[in-house]
């Protein structure tokens, strides 16, 4: 009974009837569970200089942020498979070591592409 009045109430406040509800409430229980994720970012602020980390103070900082801010959100977990890629750019690979310093992750399994864009070929 509790669970009709709340399928109610949801009906009323979005205007959907009992019926397509419940329909739409079935279908969400039988998706298929997810795979993976993927979570894409760009490089944190560099200098452009392709030496070390090629990271700014503010850009370390903002990769370790990014790191803690993943961990705390739920976007990753310590039960997730993780694989880390990054571009041959020092950008790119000093954004994802702070980024998995933030996380507390384990950076051993970052992968790295050696392909570059056309962009980026000297």
């Amino acid at each position: 009974m509790g669970e009709e009045i709340k399928i109610r109430n949801i009906c009323y406040s979005n205007n959907i009837s009992k019926s397509a509800m419940e329909n739409r409430i079935e279908s969400q229980e039988k998706m298929p569970k997810l795979l993976f994720k993927v979570t894409l970012m760009r490089h944190e602020k560099p200098f452009y200089k392709d030496e070390g980390h090629d990271l700014t103070p503010e850009g370390v900082e903002g990769a370790i942020n990014t790191g803690k801010r993943l961990r705390d959100e739920g976007v990753i977990s310590e039960d997730d498979e993780i694989i880390l890629v990054h571009s041959p750019k020092p950008r790119a690979k000093g954004t994802l070591d702070f980024v998995v310093k933030g996380a507390d992750l384990d950076g051993e399994s970052a992968i790295e592409i050696n392909q570059l864009r056309d962009s980026d070929k000297p």
